[in-house]
């Protein structure tokens, strides 16, 4: 807890030394549990990842390709938040590839859709869109709620062609209207209120019986 405590001052702190984070990203601290171990270090890790890359290292990004690939999820996700805080074209071809090849934690593919669509919205809304059709359900649903969090008009086209797409008694619409409660715009909101309207009573219920459960998101 102190290491924890320690790595979270010194990049609140704005500490510039590279070293003591290029040394912390690699810190493991492994503690017996019931039938073998477990590592205890995770939030150095991911706090050196931050801290690195806020000191404005060259190869920052590189340095954590391999914290990427941690056993821990958590950590992996970690540097995913941390890598797209880097160098924005070097950080784009990192998450857009960890993306491809994968990951068994459907989060960690979340964070590098949100990191994606921090670094070129743009340029990147497409490609994090192409996840909506998913068959691993969590990624389906990282991407749908990367797209509301983006606040951007165009993941509205995406979220309904999803919707029309989607089968009835599938878990997904509830996400699909939360992505579109996140965007926040005008556009959004008469889309939820036109299922309410003209939807059936399962799409309402999805929408909160008469008003979006997810509207306190507005």
């Amino acid at each position: 807890m102190a290491k924890q405590a320690i790595a979270r001052a010194l990049v609140s702190l704005e500490c510039q030394d590279v070293t003591f984070f290029l040394e912390g990203i690699r810190y493991q601290q492994l503690e017996p549990t019931w039938g073998g171990s477990s590592d205890s270090a995770i939030d150095v890790r991911c706090s050196c990842a931050h801290g690195l890359v806020a000191t404005g290292y060259s190869r920052a990004v590189a340095e954590l390709t391999a914290l990427l690939q941690d056993r821990e999820w958590r950590a992996r996700a970690g540097a995913a938040r941390a890598i797209s805080c880097g160098n924005p074209r070097e950080a784009e071809a990192l998450l857009r590839f960890k993306v491809l090849v994968g990951d068994s934690e459907p989060e960690v593919i979340g964070e590098c859709f949100t990191g994606l669509l921090s670094i070129a919205k743009e340029e990147c809304l497409p490609f994090v869109a192409t996840y909506l059709s998913d068959d691993n359900d969590g990624v389906r649903d990282f991407a749908a709620l990367a797209l509301g969090e983006s606040r951007h008009p165009e993941p509205l086209e995406h979220l309904r062609t999803a919707w029309d797409a989607v089968r009835e008694t599938g878990d997904f619409r509830a996400v699909l209207i939360r992505a579109a409660a996140l965007l926040r715009s005008d556009v959004a909101f008469d889309w939820l209120i036109s299922i309410i309207e003209h939807g059936t009573r399962a799409q309402c219920r999805r929408c909160g019986g008469g008003r979006c459960r997810y509207s306190s998101a507005m």
